[in-house]
């Protein structure tokens, strides 16, 4: 169970520090309208991030259990999905972080407070359960016990609070996020290249079963 808690720990921990539409959103919030509102946002953000972690878990539970055979095809699929993110990301590294886009999301869900705004945002994000759904069978074993969900939902939200609590308390500060947006380019290669070399792993893993 520690094993599998780690192993899924510090692949969402990767994912989870990747500058996205989650952190541009609660930094925007943070420079505009403070860090109270941003950590509320936080919170919604994680709440959601949650959701999708349980119907992830369900989803690649179930499949086990009524189709093993489709085990290994799901990590292939997975893998490649981790390539197609990690190619992303090193695509994404050349262009700048989109603000305004995420200001017209909050600004969009204004009048529903900062916290529903956090959990709207990122529940209309699906690639989450993608990236998760990946994490899982790349990492559950097939026979995996379901109340193995508990702590590991509840690991995944509490490092999106930790995190994006520590964004909020930072970005803040606009000299804070303009040093940041400097390094943010390596950042997105260093994680670019790493969700490669997982996927690389996991595929040959797969096949060598």
């Amino acid at each position: 169970m520690l094993q599998v808690l780690i192993a899924i720990g510090w692949m969402w921990g990767i994912g989870v520090i990747v500058p996205g539409m989650d952190f541009v959103l609660i930094s925007r919030i943070s420079f505009l309208h403070g860090r109270r509102a941003a950590i509320l946002a936080t919170f919604g953000d994680a709440a959601a991030i949650a959701l999708w972690s349980f119907a992830a878990f369900i989803g690649i539970q179930t499949l086990f259990e009524h189709a093993p055979k489709l085990y290994h095809l799901l990590q292939i699929i997975g893998s490649l999905y981790l390539i197609y993110l990690g190619l992303q990301l090193i695509w994404q590294s050349f262009k700048p972080i989109e603000m305004e886009k995420a200001s017209k999301e909050a600004e969009d869900h204004k009048n529903r407070g900062f916290f529903l705004t956090g959990f709207f945002v990122t529940l209309a994000n699906p690639a989450a359960i993608f990236w998760l759904a990946a994490i899982f069978a790349a990492n559950l074993p097939v026979h995996t016990p379901w109340e193995w969900g508990i702590p590991i939902i509840a690991m995944i939200g509490t490092m999106e609070i930790v995190w994006y609590s520590l964004v909020a308390c930072l970005f803040g500060h606009p000299l804070v996020s303009e040093k940041f947006n400097r390094w943010r380019r390596w950042v997105d290669v260093v994680s670019g290249l790493v969700f490669m070399g997982l996927a690389v792993q996991i595929a040959l893993e797969s096949l060598l079963q």
